[in-house]
């Protein structure tokens, strides 16, 4: 099954603006950046990344992550997104806001790596969890009982452990203690149309300068080819970017989204080459691209 990574309706916002309803996308580990239109539906997946390694564990489906936590996830986050293309923020509701917040989370937890990484650490994290106090289990434990607890766990939900960290990916994103400090950030929609250029969508879409926990914090999704959602946390970051010309502003961005990609960078089409070129050659160089900031 094709898990999105980079949400297909985030892809939609370059690919329906073209005549073929496709994306420009580049592949930035070849030489040259070479690129190849794709369909959303057909580019910014793996599959089964989100899929557990058992048909079923402790109550969840194989495929529940995907199809009932994060597609449910997109689902509401493009109807959010079609009213602030179509009202601005100024009209969205306080629920609104949450749905969106939890939509950007989503972006910076679901990569490859940080799943490479949550599967990982979440069974470690059980495991020495589960190992604490093992005088509690052996005073509680029939003789007919596992060992451990560890060996218990095993025994009646089998694969728990080793999915743990897939399974409690819905937990790492709606994280109401990081959802607050994002809803107390100032939230900002810069239109670029009438530049000469336009916004890219890398395949780690969503920028973050620092931790949530830094004042200079500063959020940045493109959300379509002239249209890009920031937010900031202090008044210093967003005096920066109330100076900065919006074509330069568009620039920073793209720099930003070109420095975290990975594999791919979307675009309308091969327009941007040369600059993702360029940027490509001063990072192998050891040259320093500025950031949003």
């Amino acid at each position: 099954m094709r898990h999105h990574y980079v949400p297909e309706f985030l892809l939609r916002a370059w690919g329906d603006t073209t005549r073929d309803k496709k994306v420009e996308a580049f592949r930035l580990g070849l030489p040259n950046a070479p690129s190849k239109r794709w369909s959303p539906k057909a580019t910014g997946y793996e599959h089964n990344l989100y899929a557990l390694t058992e048909p079923s564990v402790a109550g969840v489906s194989q495929q529940d992550v995907e199809t009932e936590f994060l597609q449910r996830v997109d689902s509401d986050a493009a109807v959010i997104l079609e009213k602030i293309n179509t009202s601005g923020l100024s009209c969205l509701t306080q629920s609104d806001c949450f749905v969106w917040v939890y939509f950007l989370l989503s972006l910076r937890a679901r990569t490859p790596e940080a799943v490479h990484l949550i599967n990982t650490v979440g069974p470690q994290h059980l495991k020495t969890s589960l190992n604490e106090s093992p005088e509690e289990y052996d005073a509680r434990s029939e003789a007919f009982d596992p060992p451990t607890l560890e060996h218990w766990t095993e025994r009646y939900f089998p694969g728990l452990i080793e999915n743990f960290g897939i399974v409690s990916l819905d937990k790492l994103v709606l994280n109401p203690r990081v959802a607050r400090i994002l809803m107390g950030m100032t939230w900002w929609l810069w239109n670029f149309e009438g530049q000469k250029n336009h916004l890219l969508l890398s395949d780690r879409p969503c920028i973050f300068t620092a931790q949530f926990d830094k004042p200079d914090l500063a959020i940045a999704l493109p959300i379509g080819p002239s249209k890009a959602f920031v937010m900031t946390k202090s008044e210093r970051v967003a005096n920066s970017i109330r100076s900065v010309r919006h074509q330069d502003l568009l620039m920073r961005i793209n720099e930003s989204s070109l420095n975290q990609a990975h594999n791919r960078v979307y675009a309308l089409d091969r327009s941007p080459h040369r600059f993702i070129c360029n940027r490509l050659a001063e990072q192998s160089s050891g040259l320093d691209p500025n950031d949003i900031q």
